[in-house]
């Protein structure tokens, strides 16, 4: 099926030592692959190993000054004079050929040659000894792979020895396949560095999108730069593609009667590979290995992974002893040998065999069901493709490109290329679908059977722009079509889909236009969803288009009972942290989950006479309790910001609390900082935390900027700074408001901080060095531009700023999600349940975190919290459905 010989042409070998292909099972294809990466290690090191035992060995001192290797150039040349270079890159079959030619024409056995080698081998000595010796420790060898590798390559690398930062990532092209110019680059670069290249792994399917890789160019390349002086191994991941080899191949045997189901509404027609797919799975007969799954296209039960070798010897660089030493037994019985895997039930051994023989590995048999499972696949990218044509809140963009989208045509010609989808094959009954509709669409859709593909959401006649808000219907949508927890129903499943995450940096140019065409903003990565077709059957009978309407249907009352609430800016209740008794401050409690609230707003302003005398004294006696105010009547931000508004006082954290200060009016609104906390504005953490400061030089505030999502608020009212050589800063530069740099505390190492929990150094009387600075930043610039900014400029001053009484630290509020509240029916039950609610909103939880999540040490810490930050004043949860901003139209 894979296309290797079944013996091996070679010169300077005869009939009963030609080599030839070797596979075997094993647990899957993770197995598979680290398999490959130890075997592709060793023999890169083997030419070293047997350099070092030449010159210090006495049983191989007699052939020291005869015997010659072929260097990849095709010059012989005696390898005791070969350089470190040329040693590291002989060709794969070269290196397996060395110890069948020391047995022909020097009588060295292969007994004798295994304990002869042992002291020199890297499984003996390990990479760093040979590396070391022969110089290569500055620039070790590397793997090259494309970024939609799977994680189990780099996991390979590591168990190896070899390290995952030497697993190079080799950029994708639009359709996330190995960019095959970028490889070239990086290879001429390793060429001109002289840096070995252990392997270059495709990709014959990834997990994620089915993409194939460039096989065929793959192995040109490896060819050209062979005659330049530079070799490596080359390996096929197919663990998912690997069975599709079967669409090209002819049955060679007795085959049962297939009915036809031609003309009926059973019959499916049969998809083949595209030109470009067949002509990369044709090369698989050219590489030195190839990682196959049959527990995933091959519909053998988990678990069951394959390795394949094209030359069987290479097994023999992970054995630990001559497989002929096993006396009158057959050496393939003991299988064990030759990899990671020792004992191992041959039930998954049986059943691939049984599968294989009985399905069949050629286009009759697995052939016929994977077209068919392909054209499922069209069948539903032609859906997918055509979605938001139907829809005026769902929009739908699949990864892989219409073909009028991959020539840059106007919107016109696209939406009539889509069209022509509509007639030539969604809307169209099997049996009347044609080869002319089918030729049509050879140019359509993924390599394979998946299809990824991402939603975004119409709101106020607007395309939605933030990646975050697409990230975020997304992963409602796959909650509401995947098995995620222990208590899901199945049955309440119209479909099953997948979630994947397409990396920017990783994905580069291909990451950016599907960004672009979904109408996104941004370098986040963006959270994509997958729809894997593995039955032959699901177009029978209108199935497919059946599946995709639950899905629209799902991912518009997604957008609906969330996305629209989440990004539509209504009349709502605003609530203000109050600062300082001369000059008021309000500064405002955000939330990153809905727009009215995606705002870091510092307001100073004038209070009514009755109302700042009730204020002051509510602060005399409560100094290190938080004072909150907030607007009577709903209205939205902007509104409030244009004039004064009406507004109560309450003492603590917004609850169904009787006001302490009512019917107060607020005028004079001067913004000090106003910053929109949309992704598109926000960006890294900074390595430093970043303060804003304000007020007046006898009374000054800060409030930590909010430069990033998954944050923590951190406000301290009536800090006092003292700074080193210089005057008191003047209130014109704090009206304006200045930065400062926080020079003991690292943001990057506490955030993102996990909720509840904040960071341990923001306590009140808390003394930290700081650096301040102007604010180059416009009050009503994007947040991500202060940092930046920053680097460029001088401080003003130097000294220590002390934290107030009244400090304030949350995780928990700004990013709670109150959809999931609500969801939840959550009416003021267990203390930890919003922090795990905020928690679950991350996009990554890393393993340190964990070790919070018993219940005992989550209520340790909720204690902890109220404690040290909300005093006496009441449980910071319980708040009413008012703050947890749920719209109230």
């Amino acid at each position: 099926m894979l296309g290797f010989p079944k013996q091996i042409d070679n010169h300077d070998t005869d009939d009963e030592n030609t080599p030839r292909p070797w596979g075997r099972i094993t647990c899957g294809g993770s197995i598979a692959n680290t398999e490959a990466i130890w075997a592709a290690r060793n023999l890169k090191f083997y030419p070293l190993s047997l350099f070092k035992a030449i010159a210090h060995s006495r049983s191989l001192e007699f052939v020291r000054d005869t015997f010659e290797i072929s260097l990849c150039s095709g010059e012989n040349k005696l390898l005791k004079n070969c350089s470190t270079w040329e040693l590291l890159n002989l060709r794969p079959e070269t290196i397996l050929e060395i110890p069948y030619r020391l047995e022909k024409y020097f009588d060295i056995t292969a007994n004798t040659l295994t304990n002869i080698m042992k002291p020199f081998l890297v499984q003996t000595v390990g990479i760093h000894a040979l590396e070391s010796e022969f110089g290569i420790t500055e620039k070790p060898a590397q793997f090259i792979a494309g970024a939609t590798k799977h994680y189990s390559l780099p996991k390979g690398c590591a168990l190896a020895g070899v390290g995952s930062d030497n697993l190079i990532d080799i950029p994708v092209d639009i359709s996330a396949r190995m960019d095959i110019s970028a490889l070239d680059r990086h290879l001429n670069s390793c060429l001109e560095r002289q840096q070995p290249v252990y392997a270059v792994i495709a990709i014959m399917g990834s997990t994620d999108h089915g993409g194939v890789d460039p096989l065929a160019e793959i192995c040109d390349l490896r060819k050209s730069y062979q005659l330049r002086g530079m070799s490596f191994v080359i390996h096929a991941d197919a663990a998912w593609g690997g069975y599709f080899a079967s669409l090209l191949r002819q049955p060679t045997d007795f085959r049962p009667f297939m009915p036809d189901h031609a003309g009926s509404d059973q019959f499916v027609p049969e998809r083949s590979l595209s030109d470009y797919v067949t002509r990369q799975f044709l090369a698989l007969s050219l590489v030195d290995s190839v990682t196959v799954d049959p527990h995933k296209s091959g519909y053998v039960p988990y678990p069951a992974g394959g390795l394949c070798y094209r030359d069987g010897r290479m097994r023999y660089q992970l054995t630990w002893f001559n497989p002929s030493g096993h006396g009158s037994a057959d050496p393939e019985m003991s299988l064990s040998v030759f990899g990671m895997e020792g004992s191992k039930s041959g039930a998954a051994a049986a059943a691939v065999w049984l599968s294989n023989i009985t399905i069949g590995l050629h286009k009759d048999g697995y052939g016929m069901l994977l077209s068919n499972a392909m054209f499922g696949a069209l069948k539903m990218y032609s859906h997918l493709a055509t979605m938001d044509m139907d829809s005026d809140l769902l929009q739908v963009i699949p990864l892989v490109m219409l073909p009028a989208e991959k020539e840059n045509a106007t919107h016109e010609v696209v939406l009539a290329q889509k069209r022509e989808l509509i007639h030539h094959i969604r809307d169209k009954p099997n049996e009347d679908i044609t080869r002319d509709d089918l030729q049509f669409a050879s140019s359509f859709g993924s390599d394979l059977s998946t299809n990824s593909f991402a939603c975004n959401f119409w709101v106020g006649g607007q395309l939605n722009a933030d990646i975050a808000e697409a990230n975020y219907l997304n992963q409602r949508i796959y909650e509401r079509l995947s098995i995620t927890k222990v208590d899901d129903d199945i049955e309440k499943r119209p479909l099953i889909i997948m979630l994947t995450e397409v990396n920017q940096n990783a994905y580069g140019i291909c990451a950016k236009q599907l960004k672009r065409r979904l109408g996104l903003v941004g370098e986040e990565n963006l959270k994509i969803l997958v729809n894997c077709v593995m039955s032959p059957f699901p177009t029978t009978s209108d199935f497919t288009k059946t599946i995709a309407m639950e899905f629209r249907g799902v991912a518009e009352d997604v957008i609906q009972k969330y996305s629209l609430h989440r990004n539509t800016v209504t009349p709502a209740r605003f609530y203000f942290m109050m600062q300082g008794t001369d000059q008021v401050h309000l500064v405002l409690l955000p939330s990153f989950h809905m727009e009215n609230h995606r705002r870091q707003l510092v307001l100073a302003c004038e209070l009514s006479s009755a109302g700042l005398y009730q204020y002051r004294a509510a602060r005399a006696q409560e100094a290190k309790q938080p004072l909150v105010l907030y607007n009577r009547h709903h209205m939205t931000l902007e509104e409030l910001l244009k004039g004064g508004f009406e507004a109560d006082v309450i003492l603590g954290l917004p609850q169904k609390s009787t006001p302490i200060a009512s019917n107060i009016i607020v005028t004079s609104l001067k913004v000090v900082k106003n910053h929109r906390l949309n992704s598109r504005f926000l960006d890294k953490a900074p390595p430093l935390s970043i303060f804003y400061l304000y007020g007046t030089p006898e009374q000054m505030h800060i409030e930590h900027a909010l430069l990033c999502s998954e944050n923590v608020q951190l406000t301290s009212e009536q800090v006092t700074l003292e700074l080193i050589g210089r005057d008191a800063i003047c209130s014109e530069e704090l009206s304006n408001g200045l930065v400062v740099v926080f020079r003991d505390m690292h943001e990057q190492n506490f955030l993102p901080v996990l909720p509840p929990r904040t960071p341990s150094s923001f306590r009140p009387g808390r003394t930290h060095r700081v650096f301040v600075y102007r604010d180059l930043t416009d009050a009503n610039a994007a947040g991500r531009d202060v940092f930046g900014r920053l680097i460029s400029s001088e401080p003003i001053g130097t000294g220590n700023l002390t934290l107030g009484d009244m400090t304030f630290a949350d995780s928990t509020l700004i990013n709670l999600d109150p959809w999931r509240v609500q969801d939840d029916g959550y009416t003021g039950g267990p203390k930890q349940r919003p922090h795990q609610l905020a928690k679950e909103n991350y996009g990554a939880v890393h393993e340190m975190h964990r070790k919070s999540d018993r219940r005992t040490e989550w209520e340790n810490l909720v204690d902890t919290v109220e404690a040290d930050y909300f005093g006496s004043f009441g449980d910071p949860i319980l708040f009413d459905h008012e703050f947890l901003w749920v719209s109230k139209s």
